[in-house]
C-alpha cells in the first residue's frame, strides 16, 4: 500500500510496519521494530498525540486523527495525516494500536508558502494608501486593507468583511455631486460603468475627496466571474493638474481670456442649453477698427497692450456668467447666455463706446481704436461653425456700414443703444 501502516503497542513501539512507513520515515523495518513512536515524534507534537492515546485507551474515543510531525532518519522533519484506532480484544481489553500514516510534507509546504505569500500580499496591500476592497458579486466585502477599514470605517474598526460595499461606500459624480451612484453597476461584468466614470467622488461625511477607481475580476476555477477586486485612489491633485492643464491649453497668455479652443467648448455648452432649455442666448464677434496701423506705428508691444486693454474692458463690461474669448489677432467673442440679441445689442452699444473712450498711452502718446460688432442668436441644432459664421457676417456687415457700430442678424434700422460715435484717431500726442 503506498499508505502507511504500522501495529504499535500499547507502550508505543513499533509491532510490525509496512514498506510505505519505511519510505516515508527513511528507515529500514527493522530499525524501527527497535524504537517506539514517542522517540520519532517531534516535540512539539508529542503531548498532543499521548492524550490522544489515552483518550483512546480510556474509551473516550474509538479513533483519532491528527496532523503531526515525524523526525526522519537524515534529522528532517516529516509533516503526516496520523490515524489511529484500538484494537480490543473479546473481552474489550485493548490489545495494540492500528495507525495509518500519509506523508502531507509537501501539501503542508505548498500551503505553508502559500500562507506566507497572503501574508506578503496582506502586508503590501497594508502598506500603500490605495482603498483596496475584494467584493463579492453579491455586494459582500471578502477583504479590505488597511488604508480601506480607516478610510470607510473608521481608525477603531479592525475589518469589513461581511459588510455590504454600498452600507460603507458611497460614491457620486462631479457632475452630479447630490446622485448617489448605484455601485452595484460596478459589479456588472457586462457593465462599463468605471470607464463611463472617470469623475467619480468618495464621500466622506460632509466632505468629498475625487478618486479613480480600478477594477480588476476574480474568477473561480470554470472561469466565471465570482468578485472583484476594486483599487480607489486620491484623485485630487491629479485632478488639480488636469483642470490647470485644460485651463493653460484654453488660455490666451496674453490677455487671459478664453482661447478659440476653450470658447469652443464653452460655445458648444451654450447651443446644447439652448436646445434643453429653450432659453435665448447670443454670439457677439467684435473686430477692432484701426488695429493694424498700431501694429504698423508703433509695433506689436503697443499692439498687445492695445489688445490687453480691450480685453479687461471686454472682461468688465459683462456678467461674470458670460464667456469672452480672443479668437486670434484682433478678433473677440463673448458667448451671452439667456440674452436675447435685442438685450444683446444693448450690451454691445456700452461696449462700442467704452472702447471710443479708451485711451492707452504708449511712449507719449495716447493710442485710441474703435471696434465693429456682430451679433447672432444662437439655436437648437446649429453647429460651433455656423454661430460663428452668422456671428461674423454681421460684424462684417457692420464694418461694411462704416465701422464702430452694431449690426444684429435679423434686425434693421436704429438698434438699442444706437451707434456710437466714430472712434477717433489713431493717437492723440
Amino acid at each position: 500500500a503506498a499508505l502507511g501502516m504500522a501495529l504499535v503497542s500499547l507502550e508505543g513501539r513499533w509491532l510490525d510496519v509496512n514498506d510505505a512507513l519505511c519510505r516515508i520515515l527513511g528507515y529500514t523495518r527493522e530499525e524501527l521494530l527497535q524504537v517506539d513512536f514517542q522517540r520519532l515524534t517531534h516535540p512539539a507534537d508529542l503531548q498532543t498525540d499521548l492524550a490522544l492515546v489515552q483518550d483512546l485507551l480510556a474509551g473516550r474515543r474509538t479513533h483519532y486523527h491528527l496532523e503531526k510531525r515525524y523526525l526522519g532518519r537524515e534529522g528532517n522533519t516529516i509533516w503526516a495525516r496520523l490515524s489511529v484506532s484500538l484494537v480490543r480484544n473479546e473481552r474489550g481489553e485493548p490489545l495494540h494500536f492500528v495507525s495509518q500514516i500519509q506523508d502531507v510534507s509537501a501539501q503542508r509546504s505548498s500551503e505553508q508558502r502559500l500562507f506566507e505569500s497572503e501574508q506578503r500580499s496582506r502586508i503590501t496591500l497594508d502598506a500603500v494608501a490605495d482603498l483596496v476592497l475584494s467584493v463579492a458579486l453579491d455586494g459582500h466585502i471578502e477583504y479590505a486593507n488597511a488604508a480601506a477599514v480607516r478610510m470607510l470605517a473608521g481608525d477603531g474598526a479592525l475589518s469589513l468583511a461581511g459588510h455590504l460595499v454600498q452600507d460603507v461606500l458611497s460614491l457620486t459624480t462631479e457632475y452630479a455631486p447630490q446622485s448617489q451612484l448605484d455601485v452595484s453597476v460596478l459589479l456588472d461584468p457586462e457593465s462599463n460603468a468605471v470607464d463611463l466614470h472617470a469623475d467619480l467622488l468618495l464621500q466622506m461625511g460632509t466632505a468629498v475627496v475625487p478618486v479613480d477607481l480600478t477594477r480588476a475580476w476574480l474568477r473561480d476555477d470554470e472561469g466565471q466571474v465570482r468578485g472583484a477586486v476594486w483599487v480607489l485612489r486620491d484623485d485630487t491633485q491629479q485632478r488639480a493638474r488636469e483642470r490647470e492643464a485644460r485651463h493653460l491649453a484654453e488660455m490666451d497668455p496674453l490677455t487671459e481670456l478664453g482661447n478659440r479652443r476653450g470658447f469652443e467648448v464653452h460655445l458648444q455648452q451654450a447651443i446644447t442649453r439652448v436646445e434643453r432649455t429653450g432659453q435665448a442666448a447670443s454670439l457677439m464677434y467684435i473686430d477692432l477698427d484701426r488695429f493694424k496701423p498700431v501694429n504698423d506705428t508703433f509695433g506689436h508691444l503697443a499692439g498687445d497692450a492695445v489688445l490687453w486693454a480691450v480685453a479687461s474692458v471686454l472682461r468688465h463690461g459683462v456678467r461674470d456668467s458670460d464667456v469672452v474669448a480672443r479668437l486670434g489677432g484682433d478678433e473677440f467673442a463673448v458667448i451671452l447666455s439667456g440674452c436675447s440679441p435685442r438685450r444683446a445689442a444693448r450690451i454691445g452699444g456700452e461696449l462700442l463706446h467704452t472702447l471710443a473712450n479708451l485711451s492707452i498711452p504708449w511712449d507719449q502718446h495716447q493710442l485710441r481704436i474703435g471696434a465693429s460688432i456682430g451679433i447672432a442668436p444662437l439655436a437648437a441644432g446649429m453647429s460651433v461653425d455656423q454661430a460663428v459664421a452668422a456671428a461674423d457676417a454681421q460684424c462684417y456687415r457692420a464694418k461694411a456700414m462704416g465701422r464702430n457700430n452694431v449690426q444684429v442678424q435679423g434686425e434693421t434700422g436704429e438698434l438699442p443703444g444706437g451707434s456710437p460715435a466714430d472712434g477717433g484717431d489713431l493717437s492723440d500726442g
